[in-house]
C-alpha cells in the first residue's frame, strides 16, 4: 500500500539509519552520494558509508556501503562525516574515524580507483591535537581545491565550549600542515564564507 509519508525524491534505506551526507561528487558522468548509513537503526551498530548513484538527480540506485570500519583499524567505532574530492581519474574520501574510548575522531583518507565504488583501507592524515592545546572535541573535515593547494577545515571545540575550524593545508592531500584556526565563537557557528584572490565572496 502506498505511503504518502514516504519521500518520493530522498534517497533512503529500505531500513536502518540515513544521516549526514559526504558529497555528492560527480565522476565519469555519473553523480555519487555518500552517507552516513546503519543497517540497523541500533546505536550499536558502527556507522558505515551508504552509496548511491544518479544520472539526472532524481532518480537514484543504491549501490554496496561504499566504506566499513575496519575491525581493530583506525575507524573501527564507525566511519563519520566528512567529503570526498576527485583526484584525477579517482576519488579521495576525508572523513572521522572513530575508535571506541579514543578522546578524538581522528581524520583518515581513503582512496577509490574503481568509479568510487570501493575505498581503499584508511590511514590517518591528520594529527590528532596534543593534550596541550585543551581541545575537547575534533572531527568531521571538509575537503577542498585551492588552485595548486589543498585545504581542509576541521570542527573542534575547546574550555568553555569555545567552538572553532582547525585550517589545515596540504600540496598533495596526504600530507597536512595546521595553519591556525579561522574562528571562534560560542554556540554554533555562522556558515564560514572564505575570500577569492580576486576579491569576490564566496562560501
Amino acid at each position: 500500500m502506498h505511503d504518502h509519508h514516504l519521500p518520493h525524491f530522498h534517497v533512503r534505506l529500505p531500513r536502518g539509519y540515513v544521516n549526514d551526507p559526504n558529497g555528492p561528487v560527480e565522476f565519469g558522468g555519473t553523480t555519487h552520494l555518500y552517507f552516513q548509513s546503519r543497517s540497523h537503526a541500533e546505536l550499536a551498530v558502527p556507522v558505515e558509508w551508504g552509496h548511491a548513484t544518479s544520472e539526472d538527480l532524481v532518480h537514484w540506485t543504491l549501490q554496496r556501503p561504499a566504506m566499513s570500519p575496519v575491525p581493530g583499524g583506525v575507524d573501527s567505532g564507525g566511519c563519520w562525516s566528512g567529503n570526498t574530492v576527485v583526484d584525477g581519474d579517482r576519488v579521495r574520501a576525508f572523513y572521522s574515524g572513530k575508535v571506541d574510548h579514543s578522546p578524538y575522531q581522528s581524520i583518515l583518507t581513503a582512496v577509490s580507483d574503481e568509479d568510487g565504488t570501493n575505498f581503499s583501507r584508511p590511514a590517518q592524515v591528520v594529527d590528532d591535537p596534543a593534550p596541550e592545546e585543551g581541545v575537547t572535541m575534533f572531527r568531521d573535515p571538509f575537503v577542498w581545491r585551492d588552485g595548486s593547494t589543498w585545504r581542509m577545515v576541521v570542527g573542534s571545540a575547546g574550555p568553555g565550549a569555545t567552538a572553532s575550524m582547525r585550517q589545515y593545508g596540504s600540496a598533495d592531500g596526504l600530507s597536512w600542515q595546521f595553519e591556525g584556526s579561522w574562528r571562534s565563537c560560542r554556540g554554533p557557528c555562522s556558515t564560514v564564507s572564505t575570500r577569492a584572490r580576486d576579491g569576490s565572496a564566496r562560501s
